[in-house]
């Protein structure tokens, strides 16, 4: 059990914490961080989607700006520990594809008990769960969920592919 629980929380800990205090704004901070050092908030990251290998640049969940946030719509797979976080850090797009298939990708941080949001998890050969499969239905996020700038998606989702790779 307490394996479970340190491997669950490795991803908030080593990577998100980190992530945030980088992007996020300081109510966001002030709000998430304390949780996360208390081991209490689990984040996943929801960066690779279904037919899109490992191509991130390819990705079509979308956000549609609404009136005080975001609508997002699409799904993400073989998201670490999906069904035992509370949060997660997703990769979207915000606008169309142009010239460059880089621009226009965005992260929020998403709510896993928001209304739209489904979990379903993989269920490996061994009958474990270690990932999962997230869909989006009209999922609503706040403004102040969006981390960085809108746009600047490529640049942070590489910065934290490398404290995922780091450790």
């Amino acid at each position: 059990l307490a394996r479970s629980t340190v491997a669950a929380h490795w991803i908030a800990d080593r990577q998100s914490g980190t992530h945030i205090m980088r992007y996020a704004s300081k109510p966001v901070q002030e709000e998430l961080l304390p949780a996360i050092a208390r081991g209490e908030l689990y984040f996943c990251i929801g960066m690779s989607e279904p037919n899109s290998g490992s191509d991130l640049a390819s990705i079509k969940t979308k956000a549609d700006r609404v009136d005080g946030g975001w609508v997002i719509n699409g799904s993400k797979i073989w998201t670490t520990f999906a069904h035992r976080s509370q949060m997660m850090i997703a990769l979207v797009r915000t606008t169309p594809k142009g010239e460059s298939r880089h621009a226009g990708l965005s992260q929020f941080i998403i709510d896993l008990s928001t209304n739209g949001v489904r979990i379903k998890p993989i269920v490996d050969h061994q009958d474990e769960q270690h990932f999962g499969e997230i869909f989006f239905d009209n999922v609503f996020v706040e403004d102040d969920m969006l981390l960085g700038v809108e746009g600047d998606g490529w640049a942070q989702v590489n910065s934290e592919l490398a404290l995922e790779r780091s450790g």
